[in-house]
């Protein structure tokens, strides 16, 4: 049959709609895959950028931490007064001195010096001159025994520790002569000028191999005993 002029209009406006649906379809969904490929690796980029920051931060906070745990460490092992060695790290000192004496077969010596008449010091003039006292016998070891010492400490009070390695008696002599003359140049007035005029020390040592014994601990004792005979015997 024949169709009217209205029928075939329709006909091709209805074809027209279904191709020009058919394309923005098609072009849809054309620029949706386009737009997810761009999403994605957005998305991608950005998480690894902040995985980056992320393990940068981490490592950043590792290293901090790591310096942080060694200068406390460092720390537990210095005399907050002197700035000298304390007790514990005088004791891992005097542990790898006798170690590697037992390699070396070096002679080391474990020499423990003591003011002279110190309570009597602090009772008259006062502990934080005391303190100043100890803070100027602390810096003289350190230009007078620095150079040729393994090790130098406070072990408690009015007591320093001083550790040599391979430095022969007729040196640490030398050494010893010499701090006591610079101390006396110091003039650092006693408490009882009756006993002495000048702050004083008193020095024992003991060395290996001339004590036997077991370990750092033989040389301490042998080392105390030997300031104490000069304790008996005048002082200074």
């Amino acid at each position: 049959p024949i169709l009217t002029w209205k029928e075939m209009a329709s006909y091709i406006l209805l074809a027209c709609i279904s191709d020009f649906a058919a394309y923005f379809l098609g072009f849809m969904t054309f620029i949706s895959a386009v737009d997810l490929t761009l999403i994605y690796s957005f998305f991608g980029l950005a998480v690894s950028a902040v995985l980056r920051r992320t393990n940068f931060a981490r490592l950043y906070a590792e290293k901090q931490l790591d310096e942080a745990n060694r200068e406390l460490s460092r720390l537990s092992k210095i005399d907050f007064l002197t700035s000298l060695l304390n007790r514990r790290g005088l004791d891992e000192k005097a542990c790898e001195l006798w170690a590697s004496h037992g390699k070396t077969g070096r002679e080391i010596s474990f020499c423990i010096m003591d003011v002279d008449f110190f309570k009597a010091y602090n009772d008259r003039f006062g502990h934080d001159e005391g303190d100043a006292c100890l803070v100027r016998l602390s810096k003289m070891m350190q230009e007078v025994f620095g150079p040729d010492a393994y090790a130098l400490g406070r072990s408690g009070g009015e007591e320093f520790v001083i550790l040599f390695s391979g430095v022969d008696r007729v040196r640490r002599q030398e050494l010893f002569q010499s701090f006591s003359d610079r101390l006396a140049s110091e003039k650092i007035v006693t408490a009882d000028q009756t006993v002495s005029r000048y702050v004083t020390v008193s020095l024992g040592c003991a060395s290996s191999p001339a004590v036997t014994g077991e370990g750092q601990a033989a040389l301490y004792k042998a080392a105390d005993i030997a300031l104490y005979h000069v304790k008996e015997h005048g002082r200074n």
